[in-house]
């Protein structure tokens, strides 16, 4: 048979289960028990927790199923230590008889206190009183216990509400008695009729997690910024305060910012996350040297300066460090001068140049041999002995190649014999000298003609001829020249001279003379002119002055008067015909002449008159 009770208090009804066995359970040492398993989870009559062992220290009892428990008779609980009832969220426990909660064993007492706690996430609905003599019994979870008759507390000790707040609590206020006394949250009753009246509960803030930034410069701090957390109270916020306003600028590292929230009855909560702030930049090298290029000295190294760059970073600390300092000595090649820039965070930079040691000294030579002057042997040649040139370089050995030896026999004239020393580096430098063999053996003419001895035209040439003669020399080439060819030779004595010159400038010479001796001028006179065109005297015959082209005729008349003047008169195409200047006939008369004949440096000069008659 199910009784139906409806409470009118709470305008709810519950069917009363048939009445089921009676449920005890015990706690030997810490343990945890839960419904289902110790009373079956099925509808129980009287409940007792802590029968015959009390509830103690970390014992708790859970409630976990099924989501509707009945216990039709009472509920009631030993406590002599810590313990803990819970009721889990989606379930519902009904208590059809009374609540008792007793101190046993000396234990939950003002002497020897204990805190017992009852967390109602789910519903706890109480038909009758609930009693307690507990020293401090503590009420917690977001759920809801419903008390329908009396709410009492005996002992001298609390009911009060956990860190987190009470369930709601619903109870008659006219059935509410706290008789507990020395509690800081005050009356337990008005409390739950009134819970702000004496708000001891602090205020909530939500988390914000903890944030890592880096640096983005310039500077070492780092304006941040967050979601505003929210805060809530169970009455009334007051207010809520951060220790750094968000977007404030942020040193380098973890800096703590705190939120605290204040209710209007003074309760106070923090909830506090860090901001990282992480510097990621790296330092900045200026004035990075360009790569240097120097030779190398006489030890094959060089001693290199250079200006220092400089470095600066967002924050303080750092410090720039190079491999190799200024003023350095540097071996031949190519060698990296690295400097390294390191800032507090450990962010490095770099900035490198390279330092070239090139060889560009070239060997020395060491007694270079002077030109050497030999005569010609019987072949022609002559051998030639010198001293060996040495050669040293700054920078380690030399190769030197050369283009004859000592011991070679060399030609006439002049042989330049080279030394070439090179060194590692493609460097190289020369010892050069001549080997001068001279010839001493003139070359010979044969058959260099004798005088030649000829008479002159009218002109004064003769024509001469002879045979050429013949140079020869026992060494190398010979050429010949002269200062004449045979042919024409003028009046006077000519000489000739022949020059045999070998390939050692040596010389030999014939000479010889052209002698050609001055034609006599002789010239026959005509003394009368009788141009009447008979063939006989029709012009003034001078014989033989067509001979000497170098002539020239004058006729003037008794007067004076210039009648003809001409030169190359040659009897024919230049001759006298009785005529005058302007071409007219001269008259019959006695006329005067003047004849200038030249023929080497020979002159004649006549002078007489011829007779004109027509």
């Amino acid at each position: 048979m199910v009784i139906r009770i409806c409470l009118f208090l709470f305008f709810a009804c519950w069917a009363l289960p048939a009445i089921s066995q009676n449920c005890n359970v015990d706690f030997p040492g810490t343990a945890v028990r839960n419904f289902s398993s110790s009373c079956g989870g099925s509808p129980s009559g009287n409940l007792d927790l802590g029968e015959n062992i009390n509830m103690d220290d970390g014992d708790v009892f859970i409630f976990n199923a099924p989501s509707v428990i009945n216990i039709t008779g009472n509920l009631h609980l030993d406590a002599e230590g810590s313990g803990k009832i819970i009721i889990p969220a989606g379930v519902t426990v009904n208590v059809w008889g009374d609540f008792h909660l007793h101190a046993k064993n000396g234990g939950c007492t003002s002497a020897n206190p204990c805190v017992f706690e009852i967390v109602v996430n789910g519903t706890l609905n109480l038909l009758d009183n609930l009693d307690n003599d507990i020293f401090s019994l503590i009420w917690s979870g977001p759920g809801t216990v419903n008390v329908d008759e009396d709410l009492k507390n005996s002992s001298n000790g609390c009911i009060g509400c956990g860190p987190s707040g009470c369930p709601t609590i619903q109870v008659d206020p006219w059935n509410c008695d706290d008789d507990g006394s020395g509690c800081s949250g005050g009356d337990f009753c008005a409390q739950i009729n009134n819970p702000c009246s004496s708000d001891a509960m602090p205020p909530v803030i939500n988390p914000t997690s903890n944030l890592v930034v880096s640096l983005t410069g310039p500077g070492c701090t780092q304006t941040v910024d967050w979601p505003e957390p929210i805060a809530s109270d169970n009455c009334s916020l007051y207010s809520l305060e951060p220790s750094h306003p968000r977007n404030s600028a942020f040193p380098k590292g973890t800096t703590t910012v705190t939120y605290t929230a204040i209710d209007a009855s003074g309760n106070t909560a923090t909830r506090s996350f860090t901001v990282t702030v992480v510097d990621n930049i790296a330092p900045v090298i200026t004035g990075c040297p360009k790569d240097i290029t120097v030779s190398a000295n006489t030890s094959c190294q060089a001693v290199v300066n250079w200006t220092a760059p400089t470095v600066t970073d967002n924050c303080l600390g750092v410090s720039l460090t190079p491999n190799r300092e200024p003023g350095s000595t540097f071996n031949l090649g190519t060698t990296t001068v690295i400097y390294t820039a390191k800032d507090a965070a450990g962010n490095t930079s770099t900035c490198s140049f390279k330092v070239i040691v090139q060889d560009k000294s070239s060997p020395v030579f060491q007694n270079c041999v002077s030109d050497i002057v030999m005569n010609v042997n019987s072949n022609c040649s002559a051998i030639a002995n010198w001293t060996l040139p040495t050669a040293t370089d700054n920078c380690g050995g030399v190769t030197i190649a050369k283009s004859h030896s000592p011991g070679d026999s060399f030609p006439i004239g002049k042989t330049e014999v080279r030394y070439t020393a090179k060194d590692e580096n493609g460097n190289s430098s020369i010892c050069a000298f001549n080997v001068i063999i001279k010839n001493q053996i003139l070359p010979t003419i044969s058959n260099c003609p004798n005088d030649i001895i000829l008479k002159g035209n009218e002109a004064g040439i003769a024509t001469a001829d002879w045979i050429i003669p013949t140079a020869s020399t026992p060494c190398g080439e010979v050429t010949m020249t002269s200062s004449h060819q045979p042919g024409d030779f003028r009046a006077g004595t000519t000489k000739i001279e022949y020059k045999a010159t070998d390939d050692a400038g040596n010389s030999a010479y014939c000479y010889f003379n052209v002698i050609v001796s001055e034609m006599e001028i002789e010239i026959d006179i005509g003394q009368l002119v009788t141009p009447d065109n008979n063939g006989m005297n029709d012009a003034w015959l001078v014989g033989n002055l067509e001979k000497f082209k170098d002539n020239k005729v004058v006729i003037v008349d008794r007067w004076g008067g210039l009648i003809f003047s001409a030169t190359s008169y040659d009897n024919v195409n230049v001759a006298w015909r009785g005529t005058s200047p302007a071409g007219g006939l001269a008259p019959t008369g006695t006329y005067f002449y003047s004849i200038y004949v030249k023929s080497g440096q020979r002159i004649l000069e006549k002078t007489g008159f011829i007779e004109l008659i027509r």
